[in-house]
């Protein structure tokens, strides 16, 4: 195909020695920069700062939250308040345990923990009983224990017992709300840098040996002196029971009784009457929990993730063989406190 010769590119004409397109150029961006920005422009500065602006604040809610679950915000920004802060967790000499009694439902608001059964993952029979306002009341009471020694470790105990939640602790859950709810009180008390979880018991037994092989693993060294908080229709059992297994001395052991009040569901004699059938009267005959099948079977149920605790390794020798002692009768092997 042929072009016609009439179409031709067009010939530029000097003018004052260029040329009229390039002068034109010239021209054209010489006036552009003269010209003050339009409206149009402010308006797409405007955004861009808007956008910057929400995606700051975007940003820091989800800090916030991530914070709120993992330990962070009100929680560990002080120096104090970190884990083993001049060395006040390793070098703890006496041992504060709060016993576990549900796992968190962390799709519910950390907020309302404390009053809420539908942050956690309750049993029948502890649905509007008072279990948050019990279980906030219990965190609290260890970390007074812990606020008025400054060499005592807190341990907060319990493994991940409840299958429909998922794989989430006891002894983690207490954490996260004592974070989320800003229960440490002062941040000088350093209790929070003395704080740790224990995430392998199934039973209350195992809340009291396994704290302890936890504050030999952080410390090196066992306890001189052991305070247990949990409910106080329970201390029988931890006293003349779990104590008594361990052959752990009386007179080093103080026992915190803690229970909400009657307006939110809390029935003592109720608790009192399940207590007796289904827990003390079991360990009374069955020191280890190893014979009872309901002792035996509640151990299973609560450990839906097969989970092995390490403390026959880590625990020491000679903590060994009462690890693993089933009973029936009292241990008589020797023991770092005897």
């Amino acid at each position: 195909m042929q072009f016609s010769s009439s179409l031709r590119r067009p010939q530029l004409r000097s003018v004052g020695g260029g040329n009229e397109f390039g002068a034109e150029r010239n021209t054209r961006a010489s006036a552009r920069s003269a010209v003050k920005p339009t409206s149009l422009s402010r308006l797409n500065f405007a955004t861009v700062i808007f956008l910057l602006v929400a995606f700051f604040f975007l940003a820091s809610e989800r800090l916030g939250v991530h914070l709120a679950f993992h330990g962070g915000a009100g929680g560990g920004s002080e120096p104090e308040e970190i884990f083993d802060f001049e060395g006040k967790a390793s070098k703890a000499a006496d041992l504060v345990i709060v016993t576990g009694h549900a796992v968190l439902n962390f799709r519910s608001s950390l907020d309302r923990a404390g009053f809420d059964d539908d942050c956690w993952y309750l049993l029948p029979y502890q649905i509007q009983r008072g279990m948050p306002q019990a279980i906030e009341a219990h965190i609290r009471a260890g970390v007074a224990e812990a606020a008025k020694n400054v060499d005592a470790l807190l341990v907060f105990s319990g493994g991940e017992t409840r299958r429909d939640v998922g794989p989430v602790s006891e002894g983690a859950s207490y954490f996260a709300v004592a974070d989320a709810l800003s229960l440490w009180g002062s941040s000088s008390n350093t209790v929070r840098a003395r704080t740790v979880t224990e995430e392998f018991a199934t039973d209350s037994y195992e809340n009291v040996l396994f704290s302890i092989c936890r504050f030999h693993e952080i410390t090196g060294a066992y306890p001189r002196h052991i305070t247990v908080v949990s409910f106080s229709f329970k201390q029988r059992r931890f006293e003349d029971m779990h104590a008594y297994a361990l052959r752990w001395p009386s007179e080093r052991l103080s026992y915190v009784g803690v229970d909400p009040p009657p307006k939110t569901g809390f029935d003592l004699a109720f608790q009192t009457k399940g207590e007796l059938e289904n827990a003390a009267s079991l360990f009374e005959s069955d020191l280890y929990g190893c014979h009872s099948e309901r002792l035996v079977k509640k151990r299973e149920s609560r450990n839906p993730y097969s989970r092995t605790p390490s403390y026959e390794r880590t625990c020491g020798h000679e903590m060994k063989e009462l690890i693993k002692y089933c009973g029936p009768s009292l241990f008589q092997g020797n023991l770092p406190w005897d």
